[in-house]
C-alpha cells in the first residue's frame, strides 16, 4: 500500500512538467542554426585565401588557352608568360590581358604567394621547361598550393 501511495504521488507531482516534442525539436533547430553560423565565421577567415587560389588557376588555364589559340600573333613565339612577384601575379609586358582587360592581379590583404614564373607555350600550351611548377599562396597557418603540371600544362589546386 504504501509503495502504491508513492507511486501516486511521483506521477502527480511530474504529470505535465516536461517539454514536448515539438519544444526540443525547435531548440534543436535554433541551435543547429546558430552554430552553422558561427562556423562560417571562423572558417570564413580563409576564404580569400581559396578565392586567391582559384583566381590564379583561372588565370593560369587562360593563359594556357592563349598560348594555344594564338598561333600566329605577327610572326612572334607564342609562349605566354605569367610572372609571380610578391605582391601576385600577370602577364609580362607583352600585350596580353586577362578576359577581364587587367594585365595584373593583387593578393588579397594578408595573402602571401610564391612560386616560379610559369610559360605556356604553342602549340600544346604546355609549360615550357616541361617541368612541373609549384605555386604557394600562404594566409597565416593554411597554405594551399597551385601545380602546374609541366607535360601537360595541365593547372590544378591542391587544398
Amino acid at each position: 500500500m504504501w509503495v502504491k501511495i508513492q507511486l501516486r504521488d511521483f506521477r502527480r507531482h511530474f504529470t505535465g512538467s516536461g517539454f514536448t516534442m515539438l519544444e526540443v525539436i525547435a531548440v534543436l533547430v535554433i541551435l543547429g542554426i546558430l552554430s552553422a553560423v558561427a562556423i562560417s565565421r571562423v572558417s570564413g577567415l580563409g576564404a580569400s585565401l581559396y578565392a586567391d587560389a582559384d583566381r590564379l588557376a583561372a588565370d593560369l588555364r587562360y593563359a594556357q588557352s592563349l598560348s594555344m589559340i594564338n598561333a600566329f600573333r605577327a610572326g612572334e613565339d607564342n609562349t605566354v608568360l605569367i610572372s609571380i612577384n610578391a605582391d601576385g601575379w600577370g602577364f609580362d609586358d607583352d600585350g596580353w590581358r586577362f578576359a577581364d582587360g587587367e594585365a595584373q592581379r593583387s593578393t588579397s590583404r594578408g595573402v602571401s604567394i610564391t612560386g616560379s614564373d610559369v610559360a605556356f607555350k604553342y602549340p600544346s600550351g604546355n609549360v615550357d621547361s616541361d617541368a612541373d611548377v609549384n605555386i604557394k599562396l600562404q594566409k597565416g597557418n593554411t597554405d594551399i598550393d597551385v601545380k602546374v603540371h609541366g607535360i601537360t600544362g595541365y593547372v590544378e589546386v591542391l587544398r
